[in-house]
């Protein structure tokens, strides 16, 4: 089976981004790292279902959110 595939979404000045990242790392889980300074269409896809901060966080199609509910998540 394959694991689940996360993917995080962030920008570079953002604090909870690197919190998020060390978290996913602490926990063993790889991940995908999506920059929206570099990519438009990430940007959009995120303002199209109203997410309005970083990071945001997927596993695999399900939107777990920001920080804080990725700790709950993992808890």
């Amino acid at each position: 089976m394959i694991p689940p595939l996360y993917t995080i979404y962030t920008q570079n000045s953002c604090g909870y981004c690197h919190l998020a990242k060390n978290l996913l790392k602490e926990h063993g889980i790889a991940f995908i790292e999506i920059s929206l300074e570099h990519d438009q269409e990430a940007r959009i896809m995120l303002k199209e279902m109203k997410c309005r901060t970083v990071p945001q966080i997927f596993d695999g199609e399900l939107h777990i959110g920001g920080y804080t509910e990725l700790k709950e998540y993992l808890d």
